[in-house]
């Protein structure tokens, strides 16, 4: 599925965004695809898609810092030393930016080219598919920030001061969701006990649930979004 998402990222990307204006719909085929329809699968889909692509590469590599950092926390040895803060500001990092690739996705629903009450079907249906994708994408990064910050009180709790300095730049609230009608997942948080072996149970449970869900809501929108594609790219 990411490798899909690449490539169409990577065919939309060398498009004009802005060509030029047409009374009519462009013939296709046997097909009529709407010039606007076009301007924002260039425009607007193709940059929101990259920058899907770029958060689930991040993540790939987000969960395998979460696993270590569960090795860390249940080990009595390393969970007082700088490894802990180090790797928790590792995860930070990576949730900070996948937000801005959410709020990649959140502009592009702010352009007038995709208004909700445009009145051509496949520029609503192209809405319709970000506004999907930006749900899941902005749940995920919303999500790793909040276990940022339980992790940060959790030390703050254990040993008040010794990582105030992690906690003096927190990361930016999420923007709200622009006319969102579908609704977000929710993932919740990992159930950490302190024991190693339940704890990476857990912690892999968590992320597999959540690359699940934004496969899933990715690959929805591809193929609701195939035959414009199609129509565009003959």
């Amino acid at each position: 599925m990411l490798t899909a998402l690449i490539l169409i990222a990577v065919l939309l990307a060398g498009d004009d965004p802005t060509p030029a204006p047409s009374p009519e719909p462009t013939e296709i085929g046997r097909v009529r695809a709407s010039v606007p329809a076009c301007s924002v699968l260039s425009g607007l889909v193709a940059p929101s898609v990259a920058a899907a692509v770029k958060s689930d590469e991040r993540f790939v590599q987000t969960a395998v810092d979460l696993a270590q950092y569960i090795r860390i926390i249940d080990d009595p040895w390393d969970k007082g030393t700088a490894a802990r803060p180090g790797t928790l500001s590792k995860i930070e990092r990576a949730a900070s930016a996948m937000l801005q690739d959410a709020l990649t996705i959140n502009r592009a629903l702010g352009d007038p080219r995709v208004a909700a009450d445009v009145n051509d079907p496949d520029v609503l249906a192209e809405r319709a598919q970000l506004q999907q994708v930006y749900a899941t994408q902005m749940a995920r990064a919303s999500v790793l920030i909040e276990f940022v910050q339980r992790e940060r009180m959790s030390m703050m709790r254990a040993n008040s001061g010794m990582y105030s300095e992690d906690t003096s730049h927190p990361t930016s609230p999420p923007a709200p969701v622009l006319d969102q009608q579908v609704p977000a997942p929710v993932f919740g948080q990992p159930h950490l006990q302190g024991i190693e072996f339940s704890d990476k149970q857990q912690i892999n449970d968590w992320t597999k649930a959540i690359t699940t869900s934004v496969n899933r809501s990715e690959s929805s929108a591809m193929r609701a979004l195939q035959k414009i594609i199609a129509n565009c790219h003959p």
